[in-house]
């Protein structure tokens, strides 16, 4: 098979009516032959490039699934985060208050039945 250059260069010159004595035609050669390897090249030149394009795709395709997860992952780890430190926030204010340790993230003191006072 000749280089994508050389087949776009053939298909480019012999366009319209081909009689092979095209001298910059890189398939120039017997007239039966140049059109039907040309052709032939042309389709394995498609048919590389698109197992190419599904290989890509698949590959874009994994790529996706693990930024989701990387993205789940770093979605709970902020969730875990901020929940932690708004029920240390959430106890200092009941230490403070009720001189207990045990504030839920809405503040409600356990140590006075989870309600407000």
């Amino acid at each position: 098979m000749k280089s994508p250059d050389e087949i776009k260069k053939g298909l480019e010159i012999c366009i319209g009516t081909c009689r092979g004595d095209k001298t910059a035609c890189p398939y120039r050669m017997d007239f039966d032959l140049c059109l039907d390897i040309m052709h032939s090249d042309a389709l394995a030149l498609i048919q590389q490039l698109e197992a190419e394009n599904a290989e890509l795709l698949e590959k874009n395709e994994q790529l996706k699934r693990e930024r989701d997860a990387l993205l789940h992952d770093m979605r709970y780890v902020l969730r875990t985060e901020v929940y932690d430190n708004v029920c240390n926030v959430c106890n200092k204010a009941c230490i403070k208050e009720h001189g207990c340790k045990n504030a839920d993230w809405r503040g409600l003191c356990y140590e006075n039945g989870g309600v407000e006072e």
